[in-house]
């Protein structure tokens, strides 16, 4: 199955692009792919999920419900492992293949460790987290839940310093 316009990232450049072709007129299939199990939130909002501990639906700044509302297919959980650009068409980790006529990479930035440790980047080690996705926040939530109330935050932009 062909899916159109194929968008690789559910952040705010993925749902921005996907919001204006619909609003444009566009009348192909649109696709989000995230490897995160949400749908599409706004990165600058997760101290404010963090603090109201996931209460607050507010970083989900276009709704829960966007890609049902601009008739977008949203996949989660859906990590591309290699883009074929002269077939037209993506592989995803889980071996699943995606056809498309337009493919637009949104899939935003990659943290750098500027300290050596043995850390990935992902924030998959005990104890050490980072705030490049919900899942990792989600993540550090789960530890402020168990009563952790100390933290030391590397870095002065704007989601460390409102954190």
């Amino acid at each position: 199955m062909n899916h159109g316009v194929l968008i690789i990232g559910t952040g705010p450049a993925g749902v921005n692009t996907a919001e204006t072709l619909r609003k444009f007129g566009c009348k192909e299939k649109i696709t989000m792919l995230s490897k995160e199990p949400f749908p599409p939130y706004s990165p600058p909002l997760m101290a404010n999920y963090l603090e109201t501990r996931g209460a607050s639906d507010l970083i989900f700044w276009k709704g829960r419900d966007f890609c049902k509302d601009f008739d977008i297919d949203c996949k989660t959980s859906a990590e591309v492992g290699k883009v074929e650009p002269k077939r037209n068409r993506i592989l995803l980790t889980d071996g699943t293949i995606l056809e498309y006529d337009h493919l637009v990479i949104a899939s935003g930035s990659e943290m750098w460790i500027p300290i050596k440790c043995e850390c990935p980047a992902d924030g998959e080690k005990e104890n050490y987290y980072n705030f490049k996705s919900l899942t990792a926040v989600s993540k550090l939530l789960k530890e402020v839940e168990k009563g952790a109330n100390k933290a030391v935050i590397i870095g002065a932009g704007f989601i460390g310093m409102e954190i």
